[in-house]
């Protein structure tokens, strides 16, 4: 397939407003938002200017990616152990990066909170989109129809497909990678996949709305689920399946599962006086199950408590709490912490952790910013969206960073009161963003901040 060449880059003229750039205490004066400003003005903090057309196509610098070839990065990658954040919006595989960019028309035009990309009900077709985090170059691997994120296997990706939100339509696409086909692989919504790759769960199956099913080589191979229990997947740990289980009497347990159903109560987890229970993260070291969950209270899903919790696959009574909100590293904050595992092993909790990219708070709340290695905050890029939620604004919708490379999807929103819900405001969506931010060694300018923003859509 011919490469496609970056037609759209935006450079970033980054001006520091005082002496020791990068600092945020120095940096407490923000400019107004864009939407405030005269267009005649010039915006000294991160100025963005168009790169021009090429006139002719520059020459590739390396070979295009062939079906065969991609093929073969897949398998390899399985079977060395270099996917990463499968089943989510942005799937590395080795040293690519895959994604959907996701079409508008597949989602609702509004959406309380501005939170467009969970209205994602009416599966159309995009393109399929690979990165390059060598190069930093990006082309159209193909083209996939569904809805929600991406789970890849040896021979391509699993994606969720449905029509209007109808559950009769609930299904799981397979995209040959080296075919450039897509066909319906299964019932029901994809929610999680093995290690290999070679087991799907999916949430549905005909008339039952309340067990997890695995499926393989397109069959059911069994379901797990119980009377007045509900089961939702947290990740795998090779192919064994862990679960946050919750009973009739609202309380949590972790179990896990093996490919023929055997369901196996690694320990209780709490129940709801503490609050309704959410899986935030999942991580493994190969051998152990570490799963942060967050409590939540209130039609305003507010959170009241979070621990995180450290189990053996199909190891009874296991399961036991290595974080709480009592003994956290990180003060107690309206989100959930980041767990990680350091480099002897142990597991710990941050605010941010080094080189993961996210939107600054308060005055601050329209700059990017990231950790680097030693945990000091640094800006990324100084008015990167108009993060203030007022009449005209953008609103982030998914932020995933790869190898220094962030990548992000925002929308432009306008308040709309035909999609509040009480007291929660509603935001119609005006525009759709996909974008790359590549902010390793050589991306960097002398103040330590981005040199550029790829845009993708």
């Amino acid at each position: 397939m011919k490469r496609k060449k970056m037609t759209a880059i935006c450079m970033l003229t980054l001006v520091c407003l005082a002496a020791g750039c990068g600092n945020k205490e120095d940096e407490e004066e923000v400019s107004r938002p864009a939407h405030e400003r005269e267009e005649t003005e010039v915006e000294t903090e991160a100025q963005v200017t168009e790169a021009p057309e090429p006139t002719e196509e520059p020459e590739p610098t390396e070979e295009p990616m062939t079906a065969e070839k991609t093929e073969e990065i897949f398998s390899k990658a399985f079977n060395e152990n270099l996917v990463v954040n499968n089943g989510s919006y942005f799937v590395q595989i080795s040293d690519k990066v895959f994604f959907r960019a996701i079409s508008p028309d597949s989602m609702e035009e509004g959406a309380v909170f501005g939170e467009f990309l969970t209205s994602e009900w009416n599966a159309k077709e995009s393109p399929l989109i690979c990165y390059d985090l060598n190069s930093h170059e990006w082309e159209e691997a193909g083209s996939i129809t569904g809805v929600g994120k991406l789970y890849a296997c040896p021979g391509g990706f699993y994606v969720g497909y449905m029509e209007d939100a109808q559950l009769d339509t609930y299904a799981t696409y397979y995209y040959d990678i080296e075919k450039g086909t897509q066909e319906k692989y299964c019932d029901g919504l994809p929610v999680g996949i093995s290690q290999s790759g070679e087991i799907l769960v999916t949430n549905w199956v005909k008339g039952e709305y309340d067990k997890l099913v695995l499926v393989r080589d397109g069959e059911q191979i069994t379901t797990v689920g119980e009377e007045d229990c509900y089961f939702d997947c947290c990740g795998f740990v090779g192919e064994e399946m862990i679960m946050l289980k919750q009973n009739a009497d609202i309380e949590y347990y972790l179990c896990s599962a093996d490919e023929k159903g055997n369901v196996t109560e690694l320990g209780y987890v709490g129940n709801s006086e503490q609050g309704y229970a959410q899986v935030d993260q999942f991580l493994t070291d190969g051998s152990d199950a570490y799963v942060s969950i967050g409590y939540y209270q209130g039609s305003g899903h507010f959170l009241s408590d979070w621990q995180a919790l450290q189990a053996t696959p199909a190891v009874e009574g296991s399961v036991r709490t290595a974080i709480d909100s009592t003994n956290a590293e990180t003060e107690y904050m309206d989100t959930v912490p980041v767990i990680y595992l350091d480099e002897t092993g142990r597991l710990c909790d941050a605010q941010h952790v080094p080189y993961i990219a996210y939107m600054g708070d308060y005055d601050n709340r329209n700059d990017l910013y990231y950790y680097d290695d030693s945990f000091e905050e640094k800006l990324l890029i100084k008015d990167f969206i108009d993060n203030s939620y007022d009449d005209d604004c953008q609103i982030i919708q998914n932020i995933t960073s790869n190898a220094e490379t962030a990548f992000i999807i925002y929308a432009d929103a306008a308040e709309d009161q035909e999609y509040e819900i009480g007291w929660r405001p509603g935001y119609r969506r005006t525009g759709w963003h996909t974008c790359v931010i590549p902010f390793g060694y050589g991306q960097l300018d002398d103040n330590g901040q981005a040199k550029e923003i790829i845009i993708i859509q």
